[in-house]
């Protein structure tokens, strides 16, 4: 990038800024990356780049998705679909639309996430043990698809405890399965293999009880 600079390439400077900003984006240094996009946009804007203010404002979309700037992403991605339809550039359109989808995803997620936490205060105020035990249950099942694995851990291993607490067996093995699922997306596959037999012999347990029942009942 100095050599760029010393040579006065604004197009060679903007495209180092760019890859500079893909670089600590992808390194989680979402705050440096969103300035080195900023940056390169600004110097794509000096040049009239309109396929390098489309490709910043779609990496500037990226940054406030990861951020949960759910609103802001949508933004960026809108103005960079404009403009990559206005160039013709195919695979940009492509892109923007595709991120488009996944802002409507993570929003329809942390609406579900929202109700389910009300709902679970709900049900907590008014004591229902059981319910409450879902509820948080589901939480845990909404946070795990966003990939907030220790927050979904929090969730099922606190659903397990009022569900151990109450005795409800269906709930322990659906919270011990679900706790595997965390450790089995977190890359750990033999501590996952545990809880999905320990989960597998209750639900056994359970169905030889109700068979024993349905004979008894006959």
């Amino acid at each position: 990038m100095d050599l760029n600079k010393e040579i006065g390439d604004k197009r060679g400077i903007a495209e180092s800024m760019l890859r500079l900003g893909n670089v600590t984006n992808s390194l989680g240094e979402f705050e440096l990356a969103k300035n080195y996009y900023e940056d390169s946009q600004d110097t794509y804007k000096e040049i009239d780049s309109k396929s390098g203010i489309a490709a910043t404002t779609l990496s500037l979309g990226n940054i406030a998705l990861n951020q949960g700037d759910y609103g802001l992403a949508k933004k960026y991605n809108e103005e960079s679909l404009s403009i990559f339809k206005e160039i013709g550039h195919k695979y940009g359109i492509a892109i923007s639309i595709n991120n488009l989808g996944d802002v409507s995803l993570f929003q329809e997620i942390m609406s579900w996430r929202k109700i389910s936490e009300r709902k679970s205060a709900i049900i907590k105020e008014i004591g229902n043990k059981k319910g409450m035990a879902f509820s948080i249950n589901t939480l845990g099942n909404i946070v795990l698809n966003q990939g907030d694995y220790e927050l979904a851990k929090k969730y099922f291993e606190e659903s397990l405890v009022i569900f151990k607490e109450i005795g409800h067996k269906h709930g322990i093995a659906l919270s011990i399965l679900s706790l595997g699922m965390v450790v089995f997306n977190q890359g750990y596959s033999e501590q996952a293999k545990i809880y999905y037999e320990e989960s597998l012999d209750i639900r056994k347990e359970i169905g030889t009880k109700m068979e024993l029942l349905n004979q008894l009942r006959m």
